[in-house]
């Protein structure tokens, strides 16, 4: 983090999820956009399967990645590239060909776009594919004011993000002039943001665009999302990451939705008060499990409570214990199937 962008940081939370151990280990954060090779700070930081990555490339996808970086240092980013030509009835270019297949086949946790976009049927079809294989899809609003979001925010495909900033003086968030707002803005985040020059030995200088609100949310999603797949094995979908984001913002408009903050500035709770079964309804705390069971006797105990088998278990020739595996099964909550045809047992868990 560069000390310039502390008081952001604080303010979401950032900083005491740094100190907690969660810095995006395991989270791959791909932006669909080229960056510039000669960075010092993202030497060996990006995985480029396209080379999109060239000497004294792409200024602005360079910047986003910082901004991610700064937020999640221990993610995996990706650059990858987006290129579309589409009409009503027809979609192609690297986007659909290459970056979609890509995503899906990588397992990659999240996706940013840091541009316009398209809103097309065709693409957001293509697009809710990756998202049903748990690819999360986060655009900036736009720099349009009052002219409203860009294509991709527009679509509802893409979580979108609108900018503030905030004043040391008075203490205060406000809204960014620039930052697009309309009835598909989701959150904002902040920006006047602080970033690496691309050369060693030169000051962080200031950047201002929805451009960077959106990162800064990408990289506390993928802290989030670090959380969720040590504690549950899995990240959040989409749609359960959006339900997380929304109930922990700082309303700073309307009361509620409203068309300039959306739902509010996105802060990162404290990692002890989340209630891990609100977003993953199948999650199972760990808590002790016990059975137990008595050779040739049918009755046994699940975490004390006392059951009955409809046969016993045995020890066979070879002292083997041989139990039967409905009730196992059954008491760790899985549901046990016979197939008498084909003589077949099935257990879905």
């Amino acid at each position: 983090m560069i000390e310039q962008n502390k008081k952001e940081f604080e303010i979401c939370n950032i900083d005491l999820w740094h100190s907690l151990g969660y810095k995006g280990d395991g989270i791959k954060i791909a932006e669909i956009e080229g960056f510039n090779t000669d960075a010092y700070f993202l030497q060996d930081k990006v995985v480029d399967p396209f080379n999109r990555g060239k000497p004294g490339g792409s200024t602005h996808g360079t910047q986003v990645l910082d901004v991610m970086l700064q937020v999640a240092p221990d993610a995996t980013l990706y650059s990858l590239p987006y290129g579309l030509i589409s009409d009503s009835l027809h979609i192609e270019g690297t986007f659909v060909e290459q970056t979609l297949p890509y995503i899906v086949k990588e397992n990659i946790h999240i996706i940013g776009a840091s541009l316009g976009g398209i809103n097309n049927d065709l693409l957001n079809k293509e697009i809710e594919k990756a998202k049903e294989k748990g690819a999360c899809f986060i655009t900036s609003a736009g720099n349009r004011g009052t002219k409203g979001l860009g294509d991709f925010a527009k679509s509802d495909i893409w979580m979108s993000v609108g900018a503030v900033g905030y004043d040391d003086k008075l203490e205060n968030t406000y809204l960014k002039n620039y930052s697009s707002r309309g009835k598909e803005l989701d959150i904002v985040g902040f920006s006047g943001l602080y970033i690496h020059p691309s050369k060693e030995g030169y000051n962080p200088f200031q950047v201002e665009g929805t451009s960077f609100s959106s990162p800064l949310v990408i990289g506390m999603c993928a802290l989030a999302q670090q959380f969720f797949l040590e504690k549950t094995g899995r990240t959040l979908f989409q749609w359960e990451l959006e339900k997380f984001i929304y109930d922990h913002v700082i309303d700073l408009g309307e009361i509620g939705w409203d068309e300039n903050y959306g739902h509010g500035l996105f802060v990162l709770p404290h990692p002890d008060d989340i209630d891990i079964k609100k977003y993953v309804p199948k999650y199972m705390e760990d808590e002790k499990m016990e059975i137990k069971l008595q050779i040739n006797s049918n009755k046994y105990y699940v975490n004390g409570i006392e059951k009955y088998m409809d046969t016993v278990p045995i020890l066979n020739k070879d002292d083997r214990t041989m139990v039967p595996v409905r009730f196992i099964a059954e008491a760790f909550g899985a549901k046990v199937e016979w197939d008498n045809d084909n003589q077949i047992v099935t257990i879905t868990y």
